[in-house]
């Protein structure tokens, strides 16, 4: 019984009412939001297979530079190795002239003499007294060798 008479009003509230009339102006705005996503996709859509197409080009042109990549890489790594050999090698070189200097009496100049004073720019002196071994011989700095860092 309750479920004939909730029929019944259902039925004269749709015929009261344009429930059509109701609900046009809801599906105008959906069929516009509609078109103007389909406008938006024609206008994206040869961009987005453009860009699909030279991304996949591109990432298999990469793909085959692959190796080539990491044979530079390996001489970048080999170069910052060298680099900071030179370095270490270049103060091993400075200190040993520095002493050679101080064990032949070569006056230093007298720019260097007023820095070193003031203590300005100088670098500390030397803890190695001499470059000769026991037997009273020279001992050179052992320096890098291109060759330690490239095999080309």
């Amino acid at each position: 019984m309750a479920a004939k008479k909730l029929s019944e009003d259902y039925a004269n509230y749709f015929l009261k009412n344009n429930v059509a009339k109701e609900v046009a102006p809801m599906i105008s705005t959906v069929e516009n939001i509609h078109a103007r996503s389909s406008e938006i996709e024609s206008i994206f859509l040869p961009t987005i297979q453009h860009d699909t197409i030279v991304l996949k080009d591109n990432i298999n042109q990469i793909l085959q530079c692959k190796e080539e990549f990491e044979h530079i890489f390996s001489q970048i790594d080999n170069l910052e190795l060298l680099v900071t050999r030179v370095k270490v090698d270049l103060q091993k070189l400075e200190t040993q002239i520095e002493v050679a200097e101080e064990e032949l009496d070569i006056p230093e100049k007298k720019m260097d003499i007023f820095l070193k004073s003031i203590n300005i720019f100088a670098k500390p002196r030397s803890t190695q007294s001499t470059n000769l071994d026991e037997d009273g011989n020279y001992k050179p700095v052992d320096i890098f060798k291109a060759k330690d860092y490239f095999n080309e």
